[in-house]
């Protein structure tokens, strides 16, 4: 039986034997690299340092010397290919420079020359009517044949002849028959004139404008080649060839006539230059008509 006795002391209890140590812990994991902090705020710039002064200008170099001056394109007369029966270069003089003898007189009127392009002058057509002296028989062309020359237009022309071997006094009469005539029908349209029997006409123009504007040489050539007329502008040709016409008769009594008609007074052809009017007894080529082009206005306008 056990008795409990209040605040009795026991015996001392024997100490306890000491522990034996506790394994160590295992090493705990290495933890992860942290992440790469932010960058930084850029600093701000340093102050612009002061710019330095300019360096002196080096000396101007010496100018060179001026280029040579171009050459100015200049317009050919006609010459005396293709053998002309005549030739009127028309710049200071009235001579034939086909070497015939065929001198034109101021018939009525006041002969005027005045440039037409550089190194080219021509007889203003209105002021006066140059005439031969005489019927020139050597003029007078029945056949084949070309007429060329250059002019130049400053306004509406009133469609008298240009160039014409006529008397013109009396065309009943065969003596007095147009063989040949260009005018441009108050305007820019080539016409052909001429005449057989007693007077009866013969004529072929054109009804599409085919002249240059106004102030712009021209070089003109129309051919008459078994009765077939042909027009040419600045070596090209222009327009259809005619039908053929009536063969001209008679003119026993015309003359050569350059800017307007003899025999019904003061014909004359207004509003234009000519000059290097060239009259040949026979029908040039095409071909032909393109040289006689590049001899004379193709040194100014390019040759075809």
């Amino acid at each position: 039986m056990y008795i409990w006795i209040p605040n009795a002391v026991g015996p001392q209890g024997a100490q306890g034997a000491q522990g034996t140590a506790g394994g160590g812990g295992a090493q705990g994991a290495q933890g992860a690299q942290g992440a790469q902090g932010a960058q930084g705020a850029q600093g701000a710039s340093g102050a612009q340092g002061a710019q330095g002064a300019q360096g002196a200008s080096g000396a101007i170099g010496a100018q060179g010397a001026q280029g040579a001056q171009g050459a100015v394109a200049t317009i050919g007369l006609h010459d005396t290919t293709h053998s002309p029966a005549g030739l009127w270069q028309l710049q200071s003089d009235l001579n034939d420079s086909s070497g015939n003898g065929f001198t034109l007189n101021v018939d009525t009127g006041t002969l005027i020359y005045s440039a037409i392009a550089p190194g080219l002058s021509g007889f203003q057509m209105g002021s006066c009517r140059l005439g031969s002296s005489t019927a020139y028989n050597a003029l007078r062309i029945t056949g084949d044949m070309t007429l060329e020359f250059i002019a130049q237009s400053s306004a509406v022309m009133n469609g008298n002849p240009w160039v014409t071997f006529t008397a013109g006094v009396d065309d009943s009469s065969a003596n007095y028959n147009y063989l040949y005539q260009i005018n441009p029908q108050v305007g820019r349209l080539p016409n052909w004139f001429s005449e057989h029997g007693t007077g009866v006409d013969d004529q072929y123009g054109l009804t599409t404008l085919a002249l240059p504007p106004f102030g712009q040489p021209f070089h003109f050539a129309a051919t008459r080649e078994s009765n077939v007329i042909q027009f040419y502008v600045n070596g090209r040709a222009m327009g259809d060839p005619s039908s053929a016409l009536n063969t001209p008769t008679g003119g026993s009594s015309s003359q050569l006539w350059i800017g307007g008609s003899g025999g019904f007074g003061p014909t004359l052809c207004a509003a234009a230059q000519i000059a290097s009017v060239k009259v040949i007894a026979s029908a040039l080529s095409a071909a032909q008509i393109a040289a006689e082009f590049d001899r004379t206005l193709g040194k100014f306008y390019g040759q075809i």
